[in-house]
């Protein structure tokens, strides 16, 4: 049974879109959004939403989640520079910490 991951930072589910046909809606679970569209929103937003379309998932622990969200990248893009296990397995660490508290804020988000 395959399973389709979704973005810890912009909720995109994984539908099997790629870069060729990143144009295209494919509607389910990632609604009326492009690969495209949802590149650029999470450019501005940190999300795949537009603000104008999804106000649900701007207002809730934004400033907090933006701030964990970019943290998070910078986890991710420091971990990319490393060579050392050490190190490595450190921001390993801090990178499942901080995703921890995504979830959470996301969990926040579900039971309001």
């Amino acid at each position: 049974m395959p399973t389709f991951d979704i973005c810890i930072l912009c909720g995109w589910q994984d539908d099997g879109q790629n870069d060729e046909d990143a144009d295209r809606v494919y509607g389910g679970p990632n609604g009326s959004y492009s690969l495209t569209e949802a590149r650029a929103n999470f450019s501005k937003y940190l999300v795949k939403y537009s603000s104008d379309n999804e106000t649900k998932n701007f207002s809730i622990d934004l400033s907090e989640e933006i701030a964990i969200k970019k943290h998070l990248i910078n986890l991710f893009d420091e971990n990319k520079l490393l060579n050392d296990k050490n190190k490595k397995e450190k921001i390993w660490l801090e990178i499942s910490r901080t995703k921890d508290k995504l979830h959470a804020i996301t969990a926040r988000k579900l039971n309001r």
